[in-house]
């Protein structure tokens, strides 16, 4: 049978037939429907889309369309008043909820055809929508839904009633927060009204996270009355946990950020100003550091509210750090350290305050990167407070480095920790070109005096400096270290050629790479003859081995081996210059001060010097000629005592001098004879002799160990 020839129906008889089925189904969805009457209800509809009806002769789809809307909303319109009435609302509009919306479901499977030909039709894209067409009977259910079941008194009602809910939670009530989860899981499904966004959010999330605000501001303000900042920062902490816990089991996960900053608002951001001024307070005292550890746990939440804490940490350090600095340079300058600010000292001091200001982020401050850069910064201007931090670096990794040094230090003193303290502590120095230079010169120096403690410490520390000093120094340590092998190898070489020359036994020659070495030209002083021979054959044997190269010999830089015969054997360790004045007492056990002038070829002030060192080290002895004629052994009888503890029956030779009129001085060295100590005695047999002794203003003996002037 044609569709032109089809029998029209009664739309009225019909829809009443449709009308009842649809009301029984979407209220309760239980009694289901047969499989005969699902068919018949689906012919019915099929024939209203297509059969043409009434007097304009066509299909009455879309009169059916709003009929079955009106149905729906006068079904809506009445599950809401029996919610505005209900004593158990939640468990009620749930209810409601799944029997509408599985009823829905069926609802929409019978009238398919509506959907597959006249809502398409409707919704095509490209078209303009018609209002209040929905694209499925499905979503015009849910739309009806959300404008007649949840309208403004029953989501009030429905807010009020969670609100309720959760408040018992909070209050340590065990409570099942499936149900709320449920509700919002339909608020959700509900989608968004054209006007006011997610229902969600709207009926819900929206004024949930406003009352959470001013539930914990009122808890806040409570305990702030306290004046008990760990008792509020534990409550805080807890609250907010336990709020963000609870919370996790029934709200949406997109809600949960916005809750969060809700309860930071609430305990941290309104009481910003009281908990910053404990942070800073608590700064300061070293037994509060967990309490420290939870302040800075709660004020880390919010964006800025560390910025205050951080200039506090800053400018603490640089005010402790520099009163300290200042206190070692009082010390020294009343007089406890007469040489300076001792580099140990100054090193301790600083990697201290490092190590307890280091400590206190670690520990209490989760080592944030904004604290440790303020405590970067602070630290840079305490270790600059002193003018000559890189020299004292300097002179302190010397210390660790040379033999002679190690009695200076602490007995048992780690090697490694010590120049680490020392690479760490010349990260904030500002200065670093003076430090290379000052360090060059020093390892220069121990390079040469073969006074290293080890090859291996030397290139620890070379290592160590890669990360604070500049490729170019760096470089130049390592050719340094270079020559030092290489010299070993040609010394070797020349050794085994020269292995029956006893001109040449004993002799060590260290080769130094012009432009390489911290070396300034010296002044020349006589070539002793025991060495000329031996001098002469290397230059021999370097000639041959290197054709086009010179060599500059620069004697004041080494030293020599001297034996000494006395009521023992000893072995004296003394420099080139002291070697040429011991040699002239070989021929004379008394020589006068211009005798030694013509023998030595040195100029006044520096054999002054040379004797000095001399005798301080007791080997000789001046003697001055006195207005009646006779002579006497200056500072005898004063019972100053020798090295090795016994009662010095000589004296120690101690020279004063005043250097304020010259004339006196130039008197005194034509008067001055010095003769050998035949009465030395030590309990070592193997003595080192301070290379040089020059005078203070004080008129106090101190060593001059700038071996390599700039």
């Amino acid at each position: 049978m044609s569709l032109l020839n089809a029998r029209p129906l009664d739309f009225d008889a019909t829809w009443k037939l449709l009308q009842s089925e649809v009301k029984m189904l979407v209220t309760d969805p239980t009694v289901g429907i047969s499989n005969q009457k699902f068919v018949q209800c689906h012919t019915y509809i099929y024939k209203i889309c297509t059969i043409p009806q009434g007097r304009e002769g066509k299909p009455l789809a879309d009169r059916l369309y709003y009929e079955l809307k009106a149905c729906l909303e006068t079904i809506c319109k009445r599950i809401a008043g029996d919610l505005l009435v209900s004593s158990s609302l939640l468990q009620l509009y749930l209810a409601k909820w799944n029997n509408f919306s599985v009823g829905l479901r069926c609802v929409d499977a019978i009238f398919d055809y509506l959907n597959r030909f006249w809502i398409r039709a409707h919704c095509q894209e490209g078209l303009i929508p018609e209002e209040g067409v929905y694209p499925s009977v499905l979503e015009m259910g849910t739309a009806v839904w959300r404008d007649n079941v949840q309208v403004i008194p029953v989501a009030q009602q429905m807010l009020e009633a969670m609100w309720i809910h959760i408040c018992e939670g909070r209050k340590g009530a065990l409570l099942e927060f499936s149900l709320i989860r449920e509700i919002l899981g339909v608020y959700r499904d509900l989608g968004s009204r054209p006007d006011s966004g997610r229902v969600y959010d709207s009926d819900f999330a929206g004024p949930f996270v406003q009352l959470t605000f001013q539930f914990y501001s009122q808890e806040a303000m409570e305990l702030m009355a306290a004046q008990d900042f760990d008792a509020y920062a534990l409550r805080a902490h807890e609250s907010i946990a336990s709020e963000l816990a609870a919370a996790s089991r029934f709200l949406l996960p997109e809600t949960l950020p916005e809750l969060c900053m809700a309860c930071e608002r609430a305990f941290i951001e309104e009481q910003k100003p009281w908990l910053q001024s404990i942070f800073e307070a608590l700064l300061l005292q070293e037994d509060m550091r967990e309490q420290l550890w939870r302040l800075y746990a709660l004020l880390r939440r919010v964006d800025g509210a560390l910025d205050g804490g951080r200039m506090s940490l800053f400018e603490l350090i640089s005010r402790e750090g520099t009163a300290a600095m200042v206190a070692l340079e009082e010390e020294a300058a009343a007089g406890e350290s007469p040489q300076g600010i001792s580099p140990s000292m100054f090193l301790s001091t600083f990697i201290e305050r490092l190590e307890y200001y280091y400590t206190l982020v670690h520990e209490s401050l989760e080592d944030d990167a904004e604290f440790l850069s303020a405590v970067a910064k602070a630290l840079v201007v305490v270790v600059n407070s002193i003018k000559s931090c890189a020299l004292l670096l300097a002179q302190h990794a010397h210390s660790v480095l040379d033999k002679h040094g190690a009695r200076e230090r602490e007995i048992g003193c780690d090697t490694v920790c010590a120049l680490t303290d020392v690479v760490t502590c010349l990260k904030y120095v500002l200065d670093k070109d003076i430090f290379q230079e000052s360090y060059v010169k020093l390892f220069a120096q121990r390079l040469v005096l073969d006074s290293s403690i080890s090859q291996e410490a030397e290139e620890f520390m070379n290592d160590s400096l890669r990360s604070v000093c500049s490729p170019d120094f760096i470089s130049r340590l390592q050719r340094m270290l270079a020559d030092k092998v290489r010299s070993k190898e040609l010394e070797d070489d020349f050794l085994d050629e020269y292995d029956e020359d006893r001109s040449v036994y004993g002799m060590h020659v260290l080769l130094l790479t012009a432009g390489t070495w911290p070396v300034s030209i010296p002044t020349p002083i006589p070539i002793p003859d025991c060495l000329r021979q031996g001098i002469e054959a290397f230059e021999a044997f370097y000639s041959s081995k290197h054709k086009g190269r010179r060599l500059s010999w620069m004697l004041q830089l080494g030293k020599a081996e001297v034996r000494g015969f006395f009521s023992r054997t000893y072995e004296f360790s003394v420099s080139m210059a002291q070697l040429c004045v011991l040699l002239a007492f070989n021929s004379a056990s008394s020589l006068s001060f211009r005798e030694l002038q013509t023998l030595t070829g040195f100029e006044e002030e520096e054999l002054d010097q040379l004797l000095r060192s001399l005798a301080r080290a007791r080997l000789l002895l001046r003697v001055r000629t006195c207005d009646g004629g006779a002579q006497e052994e200056a500072g005898e009888g004063e019972g100053a005592k020798d090295r090795g503890g016994e009662e010095g029956k000589t004296d120690t030779c101690v020279l004063e001098r005043s250097g304020e009129e010259s004339e006196e001085s130039e008197r005194r060295c034509e008067e001055t004879t010095m003769r050998v100590n035949d009465r030395y005695s030590n309990k070592k047999t193997r003595v080192r002799i301070i290379a040089h002794v020059v005078m203070s203003k004080r008129n106090k003996v101190r060593r001059d160990v700038e071996l390599f002037p700039s």
